[in-house]
């Protein structure tokens, strides 16, 4: 096979002769990059596969002049499937040509794509600078993943490699820290099916320049306001309106208000006062090809002031700006504004006498949160909003993180990247067209675990946090936060569709974030206060766990208007209604005044979810749980592009969003009922199936209340599962649970089990029945046991994994089951199962509801019909018609509409009359589910 090369002197005389870079093809296709006096770049092709997993081209299977054949297969364990591939090169000026075709063969999800992978030895191009045709200019170290067409990347002085590609595409690094910097080049659209082609040129050329407009600007000019002119002088209520100030100052950095500052005063016709930032702004223009959004700075930039009117009527709007000469104040600036139909902002709903809160709009309608996680800024969101609101969702999550929307990165800390900036302004544009109110998360766990590297806040990019726990302590580091605040609040915090600010995902992921709640919790106080003292419209504030109870440090903060829950079930077999309600009645209970949101849901934390639930029962399922067990919206599944989008599962939300729609939830007092009587109409025999569950505290060092018994009853529920851990504590914290006691009433023999997972320099599991020891398990760690075993390095310590159930026999009758650690450590309670204990007397029937004083809400599911069930091809068989009894009605008549929870309709309506509180509902076969509402009309 012959090699060939492009070799482009640029004139750089090294020794004796011209010593410049060159491109080689080597005899297996791959592209070497020669660079006088470092080790070689090279390029590979790679496939990254069913969602995460990454695979090099393998052999190539045949050769010609200028081409090569073969394939990338996937690894052995993950079955069948691969990408055939046919690759050619030729010269051109300056460089070489590279086509590519890619054929798919079987089974493979290349939902993320086809990549040339350049690498760079890390020492010789960490610090060097990338520059993008539609996107700024990055640091070859730093985390980036951008849209662009090409790039030019800086091999000497003189010399660069120039990325041409003919489609739009996406760039994105991979670090290996000290090694090498991968940047990976996606050749084909991801998720392309049968055989797709893609190509590119690489040149070496000159370096390119930068647009001046892609950095932070500055200014040396004296201090003037010279004018602002509002964008339209006539608004309706609602509506928001951007008021452009021509400002001469001066300032090294306009994100910085110790420098220079523009705050605007606004006079509204009732003669109240607003005091609204102002920001800095830079345009841009964007293209959509391929599905990439190319962007390309347009125009100068410059000041705005955003503001949204609540009053109908003339208001005057005085701006003002300051920097280190001065302090200037312009005329004021008039609009008119005339009413609407708008609903105003979304508020925390009044508080009700007892019984759960709600979300509110100004105009006092309920704004029940329905939705699913966007999360990630993508070039498709008009057509990803579309679907949502036509599938009646309102609500939606997005991250401002190092991925998307996160102004500070890639940047020195306290100068913001305008693009991003620019794209969450589109955001919030097309919300306000399709009616989605966003939760906006300013900060996420993953930007200090894998991120820290590449954190603006960190000491080694200089910021002013050696340790993460710096980034709560530091002032340094709080002043350049509430600095963003400013900002974000001045750019965003105008928005009608903006539902409510978060600070942190998951806060737990900070390194010694949980070693440290009281450093957490005054830094969200500070922060909170901030913003409250800047945010004149006053979203709600929030922030998130991912232990599902959270922390009393946060929650029980004045400044936190929202709890969170995060909750995955990792468990195969995991009832999704049932550990919905018990999340919800654990949140009613702890914070009975703040409405509950969820911010992340899922079967599993990992994904699959596309082939264990490909139609959506969990989410279902879930979505009617909470509604009925009083959340503030339902349970918003975390994978949008994996799951809910490619398989277009929208329409799960629709009969939600119809039967809840007009509800009056806020304001009024609602409680969830108590699980009603339901008995069939026709008896049937006894039938006995098994009681599986797991504890719902998370947390590590989470303490079960003295005296607190878990009583296991018939119907499958667990009392005081709220408060059930998933650890059980030995010697080495004998200030936690080491013992835990269950109530049985056994209609047969049972078998109690429990499941073990990790165990922690070992321990002593003893089961007690009625008082009497009847089983002790020795569960050592250590190296060669149990399943697996690890060392901890950092605490000394050996840690092994069992997954093994132990368990004790049970006789018929009442009897308490005592499980007790005795050992060095603690043990991971997985599950626990009591089988053959849930009594079958009764119909397979779960009912929750909401009832207040004049109507009843009722959501009725056949047990069975779960998303495992569905999954394990599990006939199942419909509940037969039954009677339902309902008590602590008022006395008269009801009106009762029956639902078809799928398409969100009303079936029939029927009537009965309430007597004395009590009422008895006939119910017909139920295969899946149904709702009802039921509405008072009258007095006796």
């Amino acid at each position: 096979m012959r090699l060939f090369w492009a070799t482009v002197c640029i004139g750089v005389l090294c020794g004796s002769a011209f010593a410049v870079p060159r491109l080689e093809v080597d005899a297996h296709g791959d592209v070497v990059l020669a660079v006088p006096g470092r080790p070689p770049v090279q390029a590979h092709v790679f496939a990254h596969y069913d969602g995460w997993v990454w695979r090099g081209a393998g052999l190539v299977e045949r050769r010609r002049e200028g081409a090569w054949e073969g394939a990338i297969t996937k690894r052995a364990e993950d079955g069948d499937g691969g990408v055939g591939f046919l690759k050619t090169a030729r010269e051109i000026p300056g460089g070489v040509r590279l086509n590519y075709e890619f054929t798919r063969r079987g089974s493979i999800d290349l939902r993320r794509g086809v990549f040339l992978a350049f690498t760079f030895p890390y020492a010789d191009y960490a610090d060097r600078e990338i520059a993008f045709t539609h996107a700024p200019p990055v640091r070859m170290a730093g985390r980036f993943d951008v849209s662009s067409r090409g790039c030019s990347v800086p091999l000497t002085d003189q010399t660069a490699l120039h990325i041409e590609c003919d489609e739009p595409t996406r760039f994105i690094s991979w670090i290996e820290e000290g090694r090498s910097i991968h940047l990976n080049v996606r050749l084909v659209p991801s998720g392309f099916r049968g055989r797709a082609r893609g190509g590119l040129s690489l040149r070496l050329a000159e370096p390119v320049g930068v647009d001046p407009r892609w950095r932070t600007p500055s200014s040396a000019r004296p201090l003037m306001l010279l004018g602002v002119r509002a964008e339209r002088r006539v608004v309706r209520r609602g509506e928001p309106v951007e008021f452009l100030v021509d400002l001469d100052a001066s300032y090294d950095n306009p994100f910085d208000p110790e420098q220079v500052a523009v705050d605007a005063r606004v006079r509204t016709p009732s003669g109240r006062t607003d005091d609204v930032p102002g920001f800095y702004w830079q345009g841009f223009r964007a293209r959509y090809e391929g599905g990439e959004e190319l962007l390309t700075p347009e125009g100068d930039g410059g000041w705005r002031v955003r503001y949204t009117p609540r009053e109908t009527g003339r208001h005057l709007v005085t701006v003002r700006a300051r920097d280190a000469g001065g302090r200037a104040l312009a005329e004021p600036v008039a609009f008119e504004c005339r009413d609407s139909d708008s609903p105003g902002f979304v508020h925390v709903g009044d508080a009700p006498d007892g019984g759960p809160r709600y979300l509110a709009f100004e105009a006092g309608e309920t704004f029940f949160a329905i939705g699913h996680n966007v999360t990630t800024y993508r070039a498709d969101l008009p057509d990803v909003f579309r679907r949502m609101a036509g599938a009646g969702e309102n609500y939606t999550r997005f991250w401002m993180w190092s991925a998307a929307l996160g102004i500070e990165w890639g940047r020195p800390l306290g100068h913001y990247r305008m693009d991003e900036a620019w794209r969450l302004d589109r955001v919030f544009e097309l919300a306000r067209r399709h009616g989605i109110y966003v939760m906006l998360c300013l900060d996420t766990h993953q930007d200090v675990m894998e991120g820290w590297r590449d954190n603006p806040y960190n000491a080694e990019r200089g910021g002013p946090c050696r340790t993460v726990m710096d980034f709560f302590r530091s002032e340094a580091a709080r002043a350049a936060y509430r600095n963003r605040l400013r900002y974000i609040v001045a750019r965003w915090g105008h928005h009608p569709n903006l539902l409510c600010w978060e600070f942190i995902n998951e806060v737990e992921g900070f390194e010694g974030a949980s070693r440290n709640r009281q450093d957490v919790a005054r830094w969200h106080e500070e922060m909170a206060g901030v913003v409250a003292d800047l945010d004149v419209f006053d979203h709600p504030i929030t922030t998130s766990l991912w232990t599902t109870e959270g922390w009393p440090e946060l929650w029980d903060l004045p400044a936190m208007d929202i709890v969170q829950s995060h909750w995955y079930a990792n468990d195969p077999h995991a009832d999704m209604a049932l550990e919905v309600a018990a999340i919800c009645a654990q949140k009613l209970r702890g914070d009975p005044d703040r409405p509950h949101l969820f911010g992340e849901y899922g079967v599993d934390s990992s994904g699959g979810t596309d082939r264990s639930d490909p139609g959506g029962v969990h989410l279902h399922n879930g979505n009617w749980a909470a509604l009925m067990s009083g959340a503030a919206s339902n349970p918003v599944s975390w994978w949008h592009e994996e799951y809910i989008d490619p398989l277009r599962l929208y329409g799960v939300y629709r009969g939600l969003a119809r039967f809840v729609a007009g509800e009056p939830l806020a304001g009024r007092c609602w409680r969830p009922i108590p699980a009603p009587a339901v008995e069939y109409v026709d008896p049937r025999p006894v039938e006995g199936r098994d009681l599986e569950f797991s504890g719902l505290r998370a947390g590590w060092d989470r303490s079960v209340p003295e005296g607190l018994r878990f009583a296991l009853r018939r119907d499958g529920t667990v009392e005081g599962r709220d408060e059930l851990p998933q650890t059980l504590h030995g010697r080495a914290q004998p200030d936690l649970t080491s013992s835990l006691t269950f109530e049985l009433d056994c209609r047969a023999p049972t078998r109690f089990s429990v499941r073990v997972g990790e165990v922690s320099m070992g321990a002593v599991l003893h089961f007690h029945v009625d008082g009497r020891r009847v089983r002790t398990a020795d569960l050592p760690a250590g190296p060669d046991l149990g399943r697996s075993s690890r060392w901890r390095g950092r605490w000394g310590i050996w840690q092994t994994q069992y997954d093994e159930w132990f368990g004790v026999d049970v006789p018929a009758g009442r009897h308490t089951v005592r499980i007790e650690n005795t050992g060095k450590d603690w043990l991971e309670l997985l599950a626990l199962r009591a089988d053959g204990y849930v009594t079958r007397e009764r119909p397979p029937l779960r009912v929750l509801g909401m009832a207040s004083e004049d109507r009843l809400l009722l959501w009725v599911q056949n047990e069975e019909h779960t998303w495992f069930n569905v999954r394990d091809g599990v006939r199942i068989r419909p509940a037969a018609p039954s009677r339902m009894a309902l008590e602590g009605l008022a006395d008269g008549t009801w009106s009762v509409q029956w639902w078809d929870t799928r398409r969100g309709r009303v079936t029939r309506t029927s009537y009965l009359t309430v007597r004395e509180g009590r009422v008895t509902v006939d119910l017909p076969e139920v295969r899946c589910d149904l709702a009802l509402k039921l509405i008072r009309h009258g007095g006796r």
